[in-house]
């Protein structure tokens, strides 16, 4: 029968995961569509609305990113923030990095 983990063990694997999920201010120039991205961002009413709403109250909810092997950042969630963050004038954004591979990745920004 296998031990319980220990309190310390739990707690080194929850404070690498609160390190993970820091809050970074980055470059809009920086972040990139992952490629064959599945849903297209559309400059439509409703894009207008999100880029006046960010104008007021800036980027509510962080996007989320990974590193690039070439550079910058894959958008894995956020695409409209970060587009309506370019409509609104601004040249950075709110994300949250994680080191992810293409497979978890890609299900992190399918809506469920």
């Amino acid at each position: 029968m296998e031990e319980p983990k220990s309190k310390a063990k739990r707690g080194a694997k929850t404070a690498a995961a609160a390190q993970e999920d820091k809050i970074t201010l980055l470059p809009l120039s920086e972040l990139h569509d992952f490629p064959n991205h599945p849903f297209k961002v559309r400059d439509d009413e409703a894009m207008q609305e999100t880029a006046e709403s960010i104008r007021q109250y800036g980027v509510l909810v962080p996007a989320i990113v990974r590193p690039r092997e070439v550079g910058g950042y894959e958008i894995i969630a956020g695409h409209r923030r970060r587009h309506g963050s370019e409509l609104a004038g601004l040249s950075a954004m709110p994300c949250i990095v994680r080191r992810m591979v293409c497979i978890r990745s890609a299900s992190w920004g399918v809506p469920r």
